[in-house]
């Protein structure tokens, strides 16, 4: 999938536009570049809701694995369907196993779930919960965006600095964004403040100002578009 907590943001520009030397990136935020930025401890109750991944030519399997994007009291997760199996032998000596009209009960409590047989394997769905944003978790953080329907998670990543994800709310949709530094107008020698890595590639950290954080919130794009529940 595009999105995971530790995302990293490989982006391969032209230097100086218009040249045909190309410069392989990484781009990370400052753990103090959000002092600007208004923070919150989680998402409106109005934007609380259950979104289901729109079906594109690229996300396939996500949709066919069941992925929903949910916000609640929580914060920000996604949900998706992951196949597990027990086999026959494990259902005939383990007691606790019980294949009734193609329900499989013991594998979650109190309650059974859809199985098919395959060969020998039991296969069934459990749902599993990535977070982008939780609430109380100190490495991910949320930030008002551009609007009130705008929001900025920032995620602490292994070298102490931070990734980031966009997120867009309108009425009945979601749209989740991350940022393409590819222009003129959205580049990274367009934030003053910044420190450069030196190794294989450049890693920049960036610590933009109040200013330069408005012009980089209309440098996300979409990558993944949901469809509200109600």
């Amino acid at each position: 999938m595009k999105i995971a907590l530790n995302i990293v943001l490989i982006l391969c520009i032209s230097i100086s536009f218009g040249q045909e030397k190309e410069e392989v990136f990484s781009v990370y935020f400052h753990k103090n570049s959000t002092k600007d930025l208004t923070s919150l401890n989680s998402f409106s109750k109005t934007h609380f809701n259950q979104y289901a991944l729109d079906e594109s030519d690229d996300n396939g399997l996500q949709v066919a694995a069941g992925e929903n994007l949910i916000i609640d009291e929580t914060g920000v997760y996604i949900e998706k369907n992951k196949v597990l199996w027990v086999t026959r032998e494990q259902v005939r000596e383990n007691s606790k196993y019980e294949v009734r009209n193609g329900y499989l009960f013991g594998v979650v409590a109190n309650d059974s779930v859809p199985t098919t047989l395959d060969g020998e394997k039991y296969l069934f769905l459990v749902p599993t919960k990535t977070y982008l944003f939780e609430v109380g978790n100190d490495n991910t953080e949320l930030f008002k965006g551009a609007t009130n329907d705008d929001y900025l998670i920032l995620t602490k990543e292994p070298n102490g600095h931070y990734s980031c994800i966009y997120v867009t709310i309108k009425v009945g949709s979601l749209t989740m964004k991350e940022l393409l530094l590819d222009s003129e107008k959205c580049a990274v020698k367009n934030v003053k403040n910044k420190e450069t890595i030196k190794g294989d590639f450049n890693t920049y950290i960036l610590n933009p100002t109040q200013k330069e954080w408005a012009v980089l919130f209309s440098c996300f794009v979409m990558y993944d578009e949901y469809t509200g529940a109600f």
